[in-house]
């Protein structure tokens, strides 16, 4: 059964990942393109998700990222 849990600045790696894997599998479906999203600085990714104004989840399954 997947986890569910908050996203921190530290998470940046595993919501990075997660991000261009759906850009990957439904590029239609974003404002923005993977090529885009995968030259993102890390600063950039861990400012997302320290954003105060939204919260980001992550989904884990037996230790692997899955949404």
């Amino acid at each position: 059964m997947p986890t569910i849990v908050q996203a921190t600045t530290e998470d940046w790696e595993r919501y990075r990942e997660i991000r261009l894997r759906a850009l990957a599998d439904a590029p239609f479906a974003f404002g923005s393109t993977f090529e885009q999203e995968r030259e993102r600085p890390e600063a950039l990714w861990r400012e997302r998700l320290a954003n105060p104004g939204g919260a980001t989840f992550l989904a884990t399954d037996e230790g692997r990222s899955v949404g």
